[in-house]
């Protein structure tokens, strides 16, 4: 009776829940979603994040943090490892070492997407107060948060983090959180987009990336400056981006007429002006045009081409300018290959040159236009 009087007399003091819920006791709580003979991690994920909302409440941030970055990249089997605050603060991509299971559980996720960005305000914070010049510290931002952004692009265009949204009939949902914080990094920090393509992005993730995160048009300006400066790329690597960049325009195309017209532009232009890196020199095989890397040059640029030309025919109806700027591209690459094609040409080359026609008579029939040879 007297137990009864007291909890409806008055909630516990701070100390009290200090103590019941400590940092220990979340990092326990973590651990514990992983240990083996668990019937459900999903639920032992949801208390552990219960817990940790209600140890924030009450305990240093610093302490917090710790105790679930040494939780999560500690197997359930060994000692949790020693990890203090500032290093965690001069490296917090350390915390995107954690396991799959961390990532799968959603209580467990959602735990580490708000360590993470708690460290990453942090660190922040330190490296504009250390850098010499406001650029050198923009610099080093702009790459951590390209590095995040390219871990989190991965493990959600990889369908690694999808939700069940509770509902009949309905189909998983990508975590909402991670989507989130994409979208706010890009947001923050202009360039990321474009330092993510100029790295040579996966044509899957650059989908994904387009698709869910729209705020990834705010790199078009800096993309088409690159796209301009003719020596900031490799022939191999400007195809690519201008592949990219087209994904991008035509994606977003009822945003801002002027910029994505000019970014259609230039990278149409690019890959007609890249024609005859994909077919490959006359009279030598294909197959000795070469990257630093080994990579076969017209393989590379093939890829893009036919990409871009599947773009093209993905455009909108209403954007009458971009599908008009599609059909004169389409049309000067077909009267090109109608060229190459006629005399003696060797049957590789023939079909080659026949697949690249029909792919751009195919995206000039879906935009309703003509073969303009």
């Amino acid at each position: 009776k007297t137990t009864l009087i007291c909890q409806k007399v008055g909630e516990p003091s701070d100390e009290m829940k200090k103590d019941y819920i400590s940092p220990t006791l979340v990092c326990d709580a973590i651990r514990s979603c992983f240990c083996d003979g668990v019937v459900s991690n999903e639920t032992a994920g949801m208390r552990a994040e219960s817990m940790f909302k209600l140890c924030q409440a009450v305990n240093p941030c610093s302490e917090i943090d710790v105790a679930v970055v040494r939780a999560i990249l500690t197997d359930s089997n060994s000692q949790p490892k020693f990890i203090n605050y500032s290093a965690l603060v001069k490296d917090p991509l350390v915390i995107l070492k954690a396991k799959a299971a961390v990532w799968k559980c959603r209580g467990t996720r959602r735990i580490m997407l708000r360590v993470l960005q708690n460290l990453m305000k942090a660190n922040e914070a330190e490296v504009m107060k250390y850098s010499t010049t406001d650029q050198v510290a923009k610099e080093f931002l702009t790459s951590r948060d390209a590095i995040i952004v390219r871990c989190l692009l991965f493990v959600c265009q990889s369908g690694f983090l999808l939700e069940e949204t509770g509902r009949e009939n309905s189909t998983p949902s990508h975590c909402v959180m991670s989507t989130n914080l994409i979208r706010s990094v890009v947001t923050q920090r202009l360039g990321i987009v474009a330092t993510l393509i100029k790295q040579n992005l996966a044509d899957i993730t650059l989908d994904w990336l387009v698709e869910f995160i729209p705020e990834s048009f705010f790199d078009s300006p800096i993309l088409l400056n690159i796209l301009l400066d003719r020596g900031s790329l490799s022939p191999t690597s400007r195809l690519i981006t201008a592949s990219a960049a087209l994904r991008i325009a035509v994606a977003n195309s009822s945003r801002g007429e002027s910029i994505t017209r000019q970014l259609a532009s230039v990278s149409l232009s690019i890959l007609i002006e890249s024609f005859y890196l994909v077919i490959g020199p006359v009279g030598i095989p294909v197959s000795v045009l070469r990257e630093d890397d080994g990579q076969d040059v017209t393989n590379i640029c093939r890829k893009s081409m036919f990409r871009m030309v599947k773009t093209c025919a993905s455009i909108n109806a209403k954007s009458a300018i971009l599908r008009n700027e599609a059909t004169i591209a389409l049309s000067k690459i077909a009267a090109m290959c109608k060229n190459e094609s006629s005399g003696g040409v060797a049957p590789r080359r023939k079909l080659l040159l026949k697949e690249i026609w029909d792919a751009c008579a195919q995206a000039n029939s879906v935009l309703g236009g003509a073969m303009q040879i």
